[in-house]
């Protein structure tokens, strides 16, 4: 992300990124796929054994590491209090639209019975918007972890609190549905490590530093990443797990496949990027198509997948190798876009509606 001074004031003020938002967009472009072909039934390992997998092994842990790449740009915390303060914007920013869109879909069920629903989705979280509360968990964490003075007391709490949500995976006790922050934690890290430590330490001329954030040997980690996430798509199935050693073959496909993806794509905006004042707004006109979806990938998120089976085709059975089953796809992802884009556009034009939804204190404008 790139600093520069305010004119006239002397200060510096962050910029923002908008190679990073088109990362972003590419993401969330990726769970809208994803739930078009889950939704309407088209989820089949002997049919397709590869497309599903390579939208699964990507979507949510690019998300992941986005999120902690950026949480590494901000200022380090240096105290509980500044931990603590950063933890209620995170938990406005997250918990209200999950706990609303909780309410309002048991509202809309029929079945309303808000404490029940409460019960089943802390214990599932899966049942519900699960990226929010398993992100605020793992920012909390590095939050607290950064009180530490010293890095290497940093990365012990984290392991350490890395090892307790595994052993409550194991133990069958499913609040807070651990096995997702033992999932989904490794991908906010490295995103984190890159960003908090790696390129400052080039910034400061580190000789390791800037070796292995060279052009060529970034690219050539691109290449074999790419080689060895094709060979794990192809050997193992991304979709169901039956082992720890299942799992691991994953994570590591969805670390590979991450980084080749959040690279490749920042890469190739880089040139093309408009910076404007990151808490501000961006220009559409000089952003990208990506861009622009990236500065709504929450919006997205909670609403896009309730429009999904609007048309009806989960009734189908469609083969997603048949030119029926990837009209199905493109059908449901044009409805699905058109109602997200319109809801959107007016909660947004409401204060309260867009904070309790989205968790957004101002509209953008």
């Amino acid at each position: 992300m790139e600093i520069e001074k305010a004119a006239g004031s002397g200060k510096e003020k962050r910029t923002r990124d908008t190679s990073l938002d088109a990362v972003k967009g590419f993401a969330i472009i990726l769970v809208m796929l994803g739930h078009c072909i889950v939704k309407n039934n088209m989820v089949d390992p002997v049919k397709d054994p590869y497309v599903y997998d390579v939208i699964k092994a990507i979507e949510m842990p690019l998300f992941i590491m986005i999120s902690g790449y950026l949480a590494g740009l901000s200022k380090r915390k240096a105290s509980l209090k500044e931990a603590a303060c950063t933890i209620k914007k995170r938990a406005v920013s997250y918990l209200v639209p999950f706990f609303v869109w909780l309410f309002l879909s048991n509202l809309l069920s029929g079945h309303f019975s808000p404490f029940s629903a409460l019960r089943d989705v802390l214990f599932h979280l899966d049942w519900g918007l699960w990226f929010l509360m398993t992100l605020f968990l793992i920012t909390v964490l590095v939050l607290l972890a950064e009180c530490f003075p010293k890095t290497w007391q940093s990365a012990c709490f984290l392991a350490a609190a890395y090892i307790l949500f595994f052993l409550q995976s194991r133990t069958g006790n499913t609040f807070l549905s651990p096995h997702l922050t033992v999932r989904y934690m490794p991908y906010y890290i490295a995103g984190f490590w890159v960003s908090r430590y790696l390129l400052p330490a080039r910034n400061r001329g580190s000789r390791w530093a800037v070796l292995f954030t060279g052009k060529k040997v970034l690219w050539g980690i691109w290449a074999v990443s790419l080689c060895g996430f094709i060979w794990l798509i192809v050997r193992y199935d991304m979709v169901t797990v039956h082992s720890t050693k299942e799992l691991l073959f994953q994570m590591t496909a969805s670390l590979l496949g991450s980084y080749v993806c959040f690279f490749g794509i920042y890469q190739f905006y880089q040139s093309r990027k408009m910076p404007e004042n990151y808490a501000g707004n961006v220009q559409f006109s000089k952003s990208s198509f990506l861009s622009r979806i990236g500065l709504y990938t929450l919006e997205i998120y909670v609403l896009h997948f309730r429009f999904v089976t609007m048309l009806g085709f989960y009734k189908k059975g469609c083969s997603l190798y048949s030119l029926e089953g990837i009209g199905v796809v493109i059908a449901s992802f044009l409805v699905m876009s058109v109602f997200t884009w319109l809801i959107v556009s007016i909660v947004k034009k409401v204060p309260l509606l867009n904070f309790l939804l989205f968790g957004k204190s101002r509209p953008r404008r």
